[in-house]
């Protein structure tokens, strides 16, 4: 496997002259310019160029602009741990195979059909960095294709890939890299085949990717996948979870679910009023994305789906009360029914309604009532002028983020009511009787709470007398009679 220094990942070279002091590692050796007997070599010819890869005396191998075309077969890279840099105006024709480890950065591929696209098998563990995939308009080719079941390891930055069928393809057993700020443009499909066996190596690392017309969907998956956590590989599970990280991590990439989850995609609905999001809540699916443009949207709305709700902007998409409160028959912001739901950068405002009376008409602003729920986002709110609770967590949900919300002017209760495990973060809580209350110790497995601001209450914190796995860290306190309470359970 290759690991590269600093200096050899941004190693060019720019007429004739190698700029770079060349320090780099392998995974077995470490090589150093002064002691290496000459490691690079630069070539100019289709010829040169393959028998430059067939040694083992060059390691660093730079091409010099030109067009590379082996007739009827392609390029073969064979011998481990080649470094091989390219420029502008260098150009394949005949596609490459790789059957080992290597870097490969700035060479265009021109590729025709299936026999000019670049090939990985045995083990191969391999990094493209600033190269580009170009196919035709009627191409049914694939850019990168990697064999089943063949253990190699793809890694692509700053990549481009065009007027192809898809610009690659997984397969079973082999391994999904670092896939960062490449663009996908004009293709079928984006990535694909992540399937039975293949697995994800850091989903955090497949991150600010552009996929523009793309004809079906950016991203594939299927069940049998697996992710890398903590150097434990376990199978994924949690597909909607996983689809919507791609998706957000990803330039609102199409994401779809395939197998067991195949029911499961990240479309995306622009939603411009209330009767819009009242329908797109009805018919969406579970991953998919609401996008809320700015203005006002009158509640209640009820969410029974896996799906996501972003605002336009925090201050300027805003869902206030269509009726009256009623006691008896309670309104709220946004009632939730489901697991894996997130909710971000939009406000909740009980008096927003100017046609109703200058009083609170939601009973909670956000109120979570699904037993055994998990893996819930709320981020980037803002609540106000409420009744009873801003967020309101009960029954218990695993593994709950509140972060970087504002809630203010409470009337009768608490601000946060949380049963469960998770975390409450880098909250704002203004004018409420509790600002955060922790509910029934026996539900709770590790919570985190840190880094919030809670000002104006007869309580800042209370939490059960019984609490276990619950963490205090860096919470701000400001006119509070009373910060941190107990009460029995």
């Amino acid at each position: 496997m290759l690991y590269l220094s600093y200096e050899l990942y941004n190693t060019s070279y720019k007429g004739g002259e190698i700029i770079s002091n060349l320090n780099f590692k392998t995974k077995s050796l470490k090589l150093k310019k002064t002691s290496m007997k000459n490691p690079l070599v630069i070539v100019n010819d289709v010829k040169k160029l393959q028998s430059a890869l067939n040694s083992h005396r060059f390691i660093i191998i730079f091409i010099k602009k030109g067009h590379y075309n082996l007739i009827d077969k392609k390029v073969i890279v064979k011998n481990k741990n080649k470094f091989i840099f390219g420029g502008e105006g260098v150009i394949f024709l005949s596609g490459l195979e790789i059957i080992t480890s290597c870097f490969i950065n700035h060479i265009t591929f021109i590729i025709k059909n299936n026999d000019s696209n670049v090939f990985l098998s045995n083990s191969s563990y391999v990094l493209f960095k600033n190269c580009k995939f170009i196919g035709f308009n009627d191409t049914k080719s694939d850019a990168i294709y990697i064999e089943e079941d063949s253990n190699c390891t793809i890694n692509l930055i700053s990549c481009s890939f065009t007027l192809l069928k898809t610009g690659l393809v997984l397969n079973s057993n082999n391994t999904l890299g670092s896939i960062i700020k490449n663009r996908f443009d004009h293709l079928s499909i984006g990535i694909s085949n992540i399937q039975h066996g293949s697995t994800i190596q850091d989903i955090f690392k497949i991150k600010h990717n552009l996929f523009k017309s793309i004809k079906n969907y950016a991203i594939d998956f299927s069940t049998g996948t697996k992710i890398l956590e903590n150097t434990k590989l376990t199978l994924l599970s949690n597909g909607s979870d996983f689809s919507r990280t791609l998706c957000l991590n990803n330039n609102l990439a199409y994401i779809k679910g395939l197998g067991e989850f195949e029911e499961i995609n990240t479309k995306f609905y622009k939603v411009n009023n209330s009767d819009e999001l009242k329908t797109t809540l009805l018919n969406c699916s579970s991953g998919n994305i609401l996008y809320l443009m700015k203005g006002f949207y009158f509640g209640d709305f009820t969410i029974q789906k896996e799906i996501s709700l972003l605002g336009e902007d925090m201050n300027q998409t805003i869902i206030v009360p269509q009726v009256k409160n009623n006691s008896n028959t309670p309104q709220y912001g946004i009632r939730i029914l489901s697991s894996n739901v997130i909710i971000m950068n939009l406000s909740i405002d009980g008096k927003g309604n100017k046609l109703l009376r200058d009083t609170c008409n939601f009973r909670d602003g956000i109120r979570y009532e699904y037993f055994n729920g998990t893996n819930n986002v709320f981020s980037n709110i803002l609540i106000k002028n409420v009744l009873r609770r801003g967020i309101s967590i009960w029954p218990k949900a695993e593994n709950t983020t509140i972060s970087n919300c504002k809630i203010f002017d409470v009337c009768q209760n608490q601000g946060i009511y949380f049963s469960g495990s998770g975390v409450i973060e880098k909250c704002y809580l203004n004018n409420m009787k509790i600002g955060i209350e922790i509910n029934d110790s026996s539900f709770i497995n590790e919570l985190y709470i840190i880094n919030n601001t809670l000002c104006n209450h007869n309580l800042g914190i209370i939490v059960s007398y019984y609490l276990k796995n619950t963490f205090f860290s860096n919470n701000f306190f400001h006119n509070v009679k009373i910060a941190i309470d107990t009460k029995e359970s």
